[in-house]
């Protein structure tokens, strides 16, 4: 019951991208909580707002979300399916989706890397996905007290689920985030972007670019990508971080 009366409370329509990093070649899934049709789908790079992509009434299916989705994922079926074309640029990218049924639309982002690393960008832009979920407490918990109705932590989250910020953005909804990305865009700073989780599966990534840059909220580090950086600093390779409450705690990872 208090499900159902959520989703007709609701002003926008939920949705979750996976994954949530990729490469051109990649197929992204597109997991929309909707009984019916969604009249528009589009796909921007922030902070644009250029479409790479734009789609018409994509029918969707209403999803059964179980109570501990804050800490398994909401396990909801895929709407719809993209093949990430080669000419799509490295970046932050969001997903939008407009309903009938609802007063504003919804969001999803995910993170587009370099197809072969290193090959256009001297830069290398990390955002920290894992900050990002810590203080998501979309399903009804997050990391902490505070974002947890009971005031009872969750000892861990999943990145399947929607965010609660800012209609699904997160922090990319941010205005700390918007400024960093329009600063790169009104210098013309050539730089490719990946998520703090893809150093965790891939610490060699950072081998590929001579210049590191952390930005935004960046307080949830795994030890493995602690000791990545640290490593490519002691190699020879250059960092700069432009974040506040930096590298705070330490996270592990189950899958």
């Amino acid at each position: 019951m208090h499900l159902l009366l959520a989703a007709l409370l609701a002003t926008h329509p939920a949705l979750y991208a996976t994954p949530g990093s990729l490469a051109p070649g990649d197929t992204l899934s597109l997991h929309i909580d909707h009984a019916g049709v969604a009249t528009r789908i589009t796909v921007e790079r922030a902070p644009s707002g250029s479409p790479f992509l734009d789609v018409l009434d994509i029918p969707c299916t209403a999803d059964v979300t179980p109570d501990s989705s804050f800490a398994l994922g909401c396990g909801w079926d895929t709407d719809l399916q993209v093949v990430i074309p080669t000419g799509w640029p490295s970046g932050l990218y969001r997903v939008e989706v407009v309903t009938p049924v609802h007063d504003d639309p919804g969001y999803a982002t995910f993170t587009l890397r370099e197809a072969t690393p290193g090959a256009e960008a001297g830069i290398l832009v990390l955002y920290s996905d894992t900050t990002d979920q810590a203080y998501n407490n979309w399903g009804g918990r997050s990391l902490y007290d505070t974002g947890s109705p009971d005031g009872i932590r969750s000892p861990r989250v999943s990145w399947e689920r929607p965010f609660a910020l800012h209609e699904g953005l997160g922090q990319q909804g941010e205005s700390r985030v918007a400024g960093f990305l329009e600063w790169l865009d009104d210098f013309h700073l050539d730089a490719a972007f990946a998520t703090f989780t893809d150093v965790h599966r891939d610490p060699s990534l950072l081998d590929a670019y001579p210049i590191l840059v952390t930005f935004g909220h960046d307080e949830y580090w795994s030890l493995t990508m602690r000791t990545a950086i640290e490593g490519r600093l002691a190699a020879g390779g250059h960092a700069l971080f432009l974040s506040g409450n930096q590298c705070w705690w330490r996270v592990e990872f189950e899958n």
